[in-house]
């Protein structure tokens, strides 16, 4: 946790000195592209590999600038190396520190959606283009919030200083816990529509074969398994609507159906 702290402050600091001193420094993204399987991910998770051991020079042979810590032989080091939990490929730490088991994990196959926005004008639309909405990561966290307490073990032992039961989506088992809600997720007994509700603001998602269909404020949507609108009907008596959200229901359903 230290280690890991210091690194990430470490980061932090760096972005905040090249913002401020505005320099355009592009980094390349590293793609390790490993496949390895969900199931050797988590039985490394389940075995205690015994760190190696460093050499150390003798106390009485340290009034020079020779190294404390002698640097391990090849063969030392790949061992090392192997005790990596690639917690960049699947972390879920939550999942097994929470006392209520609120924190779900799920697959998905990642996806990159091109999104569109509709801009409203005397009750016909244009399409303008949204930005992209991508996710890459392979395996994903629902927080349950029937079962979650908030007594925050996730935050406390998140390796990445995040707050899954703040921050991952919030899924609601029944339609009464969701009703009385603020904010959250819930799904029909057909697991065919995923509803999302902010600010006493409905949306619906039904997904059926390769066809979504969104539902916001009475604005009914047809898309493709791209994202792209195929057709709009209902309420156009507004300026206008994004698909960010449903992009994000999208996903959130996938685990849903797997709850």
């Amino acid at each position: 946790s230290t280690a890991i702290i210091a690194i990430a402050d470490g980061r932090k600091t760096a972005e905040e000195i090249i913002n401020k001193a505005k320099l355009k420094l592009e980094i390349p993204h590293f793609e390790n592209n490993k496949q390895i399987p969900r199931r050797d991910l988590m039985l490394k998770r389940a075995k205690r590999i015994e760190a190696q051991k460093l050499q150390e020079t003798p106390l009485n042979n340290r009034q020079n600038f020779n190294l404390v810590s002698k640097t391990l032989d090849e063969k030392s080091i790949i061992k090392e190396a192997n005790r990596c939990l690639y917690c960049d490929e699947i972390c879920n730490i939550c999942t097994t520190v929470c006392p209520n088991f609120a924190n779900y994990s799920y697959e998905i196959e990642p996806v990159k959606y091109d999104l569109q926005k509709l801009i409203f004008t005397e009750n016909k639309y244009n399409l303008v283009s949204d930005g992209i909405f991508e996710v890459k990561q392979k395996y994903q966290i629902l927080n349950i919030a029937n079962f979650c307490n908030e007594c925050g073990n996730c935050n406390t032992f998140c390796p990445t200083n995040s707050a899954p039961y703040k921050e991952k989506p919030k899924v609601f088992l029944s339609k009464e816990s969701f009703d009385n809600a603020t904010q959250g997720y819930f799904m029909d007994k057909d697991k065919q529509t995923i509803y999302y509700k902010r600010n006493d603001v409905i949306s619906a998602l039904t997904a059926i074969n390769d066809i979504y269909i969104f539902e916001s404020e009475g604005t009914i949507i047809s898309l493709d398994k791209n994202f792209k609108i195929l057709d709009v009907t209902g309420n156009m008596n507004r300026k206008e609507l994004d698909l960010k959200i449903a992009a994000k229901m999208s996903i959130v359903i996938i685990g849903l159906r797997n709850l």
